[in-house]
């Protein structure tokens, strides 16, 4: 059986794509790891700091499969652009999805990079909104807790003084033609 993080779960504030960061990364991974066992913990930890988790949870196994579509045709579209052939920049498997394909074009077309990237990272938080159908106050809703919490914590970095300084240096950067960043 499952393990049930109900009190933590019922804890956490509820998080808004644009809304307030109610704690940072670090501070929930601090309050999971006196709340998680540390199997759990161990798997949400490698999830939010980027360094894996030796896990087959089907909620990991479904982000993986969406990220790698996501940069596989963000790969694509970048190959063809640069008039190369998109095989060789493929990770993993790769299946043609139409929606995501749209996604990553119109990102790419957006007429900032900021807005192409907000538009995928809200695609992302769709995704994680539709997994956690179901899922109450489990491990899978804790992960799928702190990946909307990243996401959260990463615009309101780029909202910050210091982030829009950072951002506005970005812009400036003359790109040549044959190199395209989004």
């Amino acid at each position: 059986m499952a393990s049930s993080y109900y009190y933590f779960g019922a804890s956490l504030p509820s998080l808004d794509f644009d809304g307030e960061l109610p704690f940072s990364v670090q501070e929930f991974l601090d309050s999971a790891r006196q709340q998680l066992s540390n199997k759990d913990f161990a798997v949400v930890h490698g999830l939010l700091t980027n360094q894996g988790a030796a896990t087959s949870h089907p909620i990991l196994s479904a982000v993986d499969q969406f990220e790698r579509d996501i940069n596989n045709e963000v790969a694509s579209h970048r190959a063809r652009k640069a008039n190369q052939e998109p095989r060789e920049f493929i990770r993993g498997t790769y299946q043609f999805n139409h929606l995501i394909a749209q996604l990553v074009k119109d990102a790419a077309n957006a007429a900032d990079p900021l807005e192409g990237d907000k538009m995928i990272s809200q695609a992302r938080w769709k995704y994680y909104e539709d997994l956690s159908v179901g899922q109450f106050y489990n491990l899978a809703y804790i992960l799928l807790y702190g990946l909307k919490l990243r996401i959260v914590e990463r615009y309101s970095n780029i909202a910050s003084p210091k982030g829009k300084e950072i951002y506005e240096d970005l812009k400036k950067i003359d790109f040549p033609e044959e190199v395209t960043a989004y």
